[in-house]
């Protein structure tokens, strides 16, 4: 786990109010198609940000970085680990950045002016660790449960309906009690194992350290549901066309490497050395395939996986074009041995 290091909010309230904001509007090309040819980057020096601070989550662009890829496109990139990232693109603190997939979603419908520039991680597991002597979910009465970061977000609901559909695990009727741990996935691991909770979502990474302790999985599946995405402003990839491009040329190449599973030894050693941790559990070839399945080689999108998705978590739909832009990932993938 690398540290997280928090991007001001600057424009916060402009999510809240529905306002838009378009930083370094005016300087790009609006006429640039899928069949432009990408030029030489509007800007060479990018601050990025990653939605979540693991292996897993970063690696594709970590692998960029250390490959040369993204010096061979002619950028330097800076990356953060970053707490407000919809937040620091609006304001401008940030170029692009990996988010939540419907996150980006909800921000867009309220007219900040975000855009899906691409894919990257195009599916999501749903994984949840009961403990051993909870056999049915009647057996939650009055126990403590971890459904997520936070009391009231979606993904609550989300995952107590893959239970319900997909595990014949109803737990929506049960009266157990909720906690929300600080710390994410590896705290909620931790507090299972300590016995202080009874069930809690996982992830690929921890199935070793669940079973090992004695507990047994109510759910696994992987959705092909959209899990974050690359973002920027509107008034950010106008002005920067060619960079985004270059962007996404050179994050593409780095996914591909992170897909080859022949890889793992290179790629998880390389991860060590910027302050990653590589579990034993995460060395099982078995364990570190979840995470390249998570990605699309070519960081493509597909409509209807949105669509099942947005349903998933209670949204409407809107239309396409309202939140995505995919000309540079386009141009990216047409051009991505130019």
């Amino acid at each position: 786990m690398r540290r997280s290091i928090i991007v001001a909010a600057l424009v916060g309230a402009l999510i809240l109010s529905g306002c838009s904001a378009s930083p370094g509007a005016g300087g790009g090309d609006s006429d640039v198609s899928e069949d432009t040819p990408i030029g030489a980057p509007e800007k060479t020096e990018l601050t990025i940000a990653l939605s979540a601070p693991n292996l897993d989550s970063q690696a594709p662009v970590y692998i960029a970085m250390d490959k040369g890829y993204y010096e061979d496109e002619g950028l330097k990139i800076k990356v953060i680990d970053a707490d407000n990232i919809r937040e620091g693109l609006i304001g401008g603190s940030l170029d692009v950045a990996v988010e939540d997939a419907m996150a980006v979603v909800d921000a867009a419908n309220a007219g900040t002016g975000l855009k899906v520039v691409a894919g990257y991680r195009a599916r999501q597991p749903y994984i949840i660790a009961a403990s051993e002597d909870i056999e049915k979910p009647s057996d939650l009465k009055d126990k403590q449960i971890i459904l997520g970061d936070a009391p009231g977000v979606p993904i609550n609901d989300v995952r107590m309906n893959i239970m319900a559909e997909e595990g014949d695990f109803d737990i929506r009727d049960v009266s157990w009690k909720d906690v929300y741990p600080p710390g994410f996935s590896n705290a909620w691991v931790e507090n299972f194992v300590a016995g202080q909770v009874e069930l809690t979502p996982v992830f690929p990474r921890h199935i070793p350290i669940i079973e090992e302790a004695g507990g047994h999985f109510v759910v696994n599946t992987m959705k092909e549901w959209p899990n974050d995405v690359l973002t920027a402003s509107e008034g950010w990839i106008a002005a920067n066309p060619n960079t985004l491009a270059r962007f996404i040329r050179a994050t593409t190449k780095g996914m591909a490497l992170y897909k080859d599973v022949s890889q793992q030894e290179y790629v998880q050693s390389m991860m060590e050395k910027h302050d990653f941790t590589v579990t034993d559990a995460e060395r099982d070839p078995e364990i570190y395939a979840y995470g390249p399945e998570l990605y699309n080689e070519d960081m493509t999108l597909d409509k209807d996986h949105f669509a099942d998705a947005l349903k998933a978590f209670g949204m409407e739909m809107p239309e396409w074009d309202s939140f995505v832009d995919t000309t540079n990932l386009e141009r990216a993938n047409a051009q991505l041995n130019d």
